[in-house]
This record gives structure tokens, sequence and C-alpha cells, in this order.
């Protein structure tokens, strides 16, 4: 399951700002597939306080995180909506193996 945080603040409905996690550090961080752009904290759609790349925050590759990895981040309030793990092909190229 992928979770979404809602619309991405560069492409605004177009694309929606995920929960992505660094593969080697654990931490939680929102990626958008559509415009490649990576944030601390959920982008609000349409307001682009910074445009980081993916690899600033997972230089090492990404996993989806857990519905409870998210609860246990303290991010759950976040979640706005939930797609298939495989729903688009820019978020599985940053995936990194097990």
């Amino acid at each position: 399951m992928t979770y979404t945080a809602g619309p991405c603040s560069v492409c605004g409905e177009a694309g929606d700002s995920l929960f992505v996690m660094c593969a080697t550090t654990g931490r939680i961080f929102f990626y958008c597939p559509g415009c490649g752009c990576a944030w601390g904290l959920p982008p609000k759609a349409y307001v682009v306080d910074t445009i980081d790349p993916i690899s600033l925050f997972a230089p090492n590759g990404i996993r989806l995180p857990t519905a409870e990895e998210i609860r246990e981040a303290g991010l759950e309030h976040y979640i706005k909506g939930t797609y298939p793990d495989s729903w688009d092909d820019r978020v599985e190229e940053h995936i990194k193996p097990n």
C-alpha cells in the first residue's frame, strides 16, 4: 500500500505527495513522482517553499512505509488516501531491493 498526504505543492492536483522512507535511515518523508520533488513534511498544494530532489533525503533509495511505521512516526494525521504499491513506475525506480 502506498499512502498519500494529498496534492503536491508543485503539481497541484496532477501529482501527490507520497509517504516514502529512506532505505538506510528509516526516516519518513514525502515525494512526488510527477515532478520529482521531496519534502521533510507534507507540502501544501500550490505553495512552493522548496524543490529538493529525492536523493537529498534518501541517497541510497527508498521503501514504502507501512501504516504502522507512519503511525509510529506520528504522521498518520497526514494520510489523505492510498494507492496500490506499484501504481507508479517513477516511485518503483527509487525503491531499494531488500
